[in-house]
């Protein structure tokens, strides 16, 4: 099943993992209802790096397609970043509704 961005981004979250070369980014936000599952962080892809240093995502899950509750649910899900970019200086991470940074 196809996924799509969720309805809004909360928070984010950047930690330099032990080894320093993995950047784990945690992200959080709402869904329109419950049933919302799988939710994973898409990074945009570049012919070349960005010229500001912000690499984006989107934050996207798999919307329900049975009956569900129309209220919005809290939904988070982590990407492993392991090349970290010489030239990284924030993630930016898009929903259906906002876009929220994490300048490092």
């Amino acid at each position: 099943m196809a996924k799509e961005k969720i309805l809004e981004v909360q928070d984010i979250s950047v930690i330099l993992e032990e080894s320093r070369s993995t950047l784990s980014i945690k992200a959080s936000g709402n869904v329109t209802s419950s049933g919302w599952k799988s939710p994973e962080l898409v990074p945009h892809s570049f012919e070349q790096p960005p010229p500001d240093g912000i690499y984006d995502f989107d934050l996207v899950a798999e919307a329900p397609n049975d009956i569900d509750l129309p209220v919005v649910m809290p939904i988070e899900t982590e990407y492993k970043l392991k090349q970290i970019p010489n030239n990284l200086k924030g993630i930016r991470i898009h929903a259906s509704t906002n876009v929220n940074e994490f300048i490092l």
